[in-house]
């Protein structure tokens, strides 16, 4: 189990624009890097008015090249198909909720995606998670890195309910203490009850905001919100409130098979921590 100094509390803020204007601080920030798409000369330009970037941005549309991938099929025009779902996969999310007993259920997700301070969580309405979610109102995503897949993958065949049932395609059996079944350890959380996965080097602790079936009833959909953030101070930029994208791989669900990230391939005009 990690000590409690193994981790460091990330601030949530907001993103500095040092009291520019969006418009005039990305304009400024993408005239500062090498070989910017947008004129240079643009930089120190207001707030746009509509269309008056076009011409640039047609004709960087119009120098990038196709790139045709090793697959034997890259290039070929996509056609209709009838997917069985259209889950796209994503990155690994273990979710430590509260039990009606005061114990914590984890359960392995990838339905995540997160906008600001808001993260919005996609689970099976008939699950223990969620209806911990509904009932107590709060959760920790706990971010698994590669090394974890074969306890994600067993978490898979538990159940939090007193009763099997069938999930993810496959019967699953009640497991009452999820962390011993599978060999993880328990961290205590601080600002919500349940507890954290100390294998996990980012960690997310959220309330709920609001919570509902999706269009169909199948799934609940739960909004969150950020309480706040733990990160392993190895895979943060010194310094920094940033986690380093070069030190952090994630497990990443892809079709029902387990990956990770590969080498950089490049990176935002925007971004806070450039390579270079």
């Amino acid at each position: 189990m990690y000590p409690r100094d193994r981790t460091r509390i990330l601030e949530v803020g907001q993103a500095r624009t040092h009291g520019l204007g969006a418009d005039v601080y990305l304009m400024r920030q993408f005239a500062r890097r090498p070989g910017a798409a947008v004129h240079q000369g643009h930089a120190h330009l207001g707030p746009r008015r509509v269309g008056q970037y076009r011409s640039q941005c047609a004709d960087v549309v119009a120098r990038v090249p196709y790139i045709h991938g090793s697959h034997p099929n890259a290039g070929t025009v996509p056609r209709p198909w009838k997917a069985r779902r259209a889950y796209y996969g994503n990155t690994v999310v273990l979710l430590s909720t509260l039990n009606p007993d005061g114990t914590t259920n984890i359960a392995p997700m990838s339905s995540t995606w997160a906008l600001g301070h808001t993260i919005v969580l996609g689970m099976g309405v008939g699950s223990r998670t969620a209806t911990n979610l509904r009932e107590r109102g709060e959760a920790v995503l706990n971010l698994p890195g590669v090394e974890l897949w074969k306890q994600v993958e067993r978490l898979g065949d538990t159940t939090g309910n007193t009763r099997g049932q069938v999930q993810h395609g496959h019967g699953s059996v009640p497991c009452a203490d999820k962390f011993a079944a599978v060999g993880l350890d328990r961290q205590p959380s601080q600002t919500v009850s349940c507890d954290r996965v100390a294998q996990c080097r980012l960690q997310i602790e959220v309330r709920v905001v609001g919570a509902a079936p999706d269009a169909d009833g199948h799934f609940l959909i739960a909004q969150t919100h950020v309480q706040m953030v733990h990160a392993d101070p190895a895979i943060v930029v010194p310094g920094t409130s940033h986690v380093d994208p070069r030190l952090w791989k994630p497990l990443i669900y892809n079709f029902r098979h387990y990956h990770t990230l590969g080498s950089q391939v490049g990176e935002s005009a925007i971004t806070e921590t450039p390579s270079a």
